[in-house]
């Protein structure tokens, strides 16, 4: 059953949940299986997280790859957000940016963007971790919406130069 008072010992091994369970905060060590799942405060894996109902979570970190099934979205309804301007300048926001291919975590052929990089030119998709390392991460959802902008503007270009502006 659901319930913040709920409790696992550490290196417990594994543990099968036939419903849901929630938790303030968890460390689990073995395989955690569960038909549900929530925390308002932190959940660490050692092993394996397996849902196959809702993951319900503040913040969710894996030091592995994740994989769904189906989509992952993030809210975006306009009644959740405030002081909504346009975005400015994109295209030449965008060119500042640089692809890189590299080795990652021993993994060829990885092709993404530098987050320090990225911070210095739109600090608000960069997040840094609470590790020793001050490790950062980039949110690449966000960069959807200024690459959409950026492709308007040339479209605008392309249109002045076509002279059909």
């Amino acid at each position: 059953k659901r319930s913040s008072r709920l409790q696992f010992a550490p290196n417990s091994g594994n543990l099968t949940i036939t419903g849901e369970v929630g938790a303030a905060t968890g460390n689990f060590s073995g395989t955690v299986t569960a038909g549900g799942f929530a925390t308002t405060g932190g959940a660490s894996f050692g092993s394996d997280l397996t849902i196959t109902g809702t993951l319900t979570a503040g913040t969710v970190a894996s030091t592995g790859n994740i994989t769904a099934a189906g989509d992952i979205t993030s809210n975006s309804d306009v009644r959740l957000k405030s002081n909504i301007i346009g975005i400015k300048d994109a295209l030449a926001k965008v060119l500042k940016l640089n692809g890189k291919e590299y080795t990652m975590n021993g993994k060829d052929n990885q092709i993404g963007l530098l987050a320090q990089e990225v911070e210095e030119v739109l600090p608000q998709m960069v997040h840094t971790a609470n590790d020793d390392m001050g490790t950062k991460a980039i949110n690449y959802q966000n960069m959807v919406a200024l690459l959409v902008e950026a492709v308007k503007e040339l479209q605008q270009e392309i249109k002045g130069l076509k002279g059909t502006a």
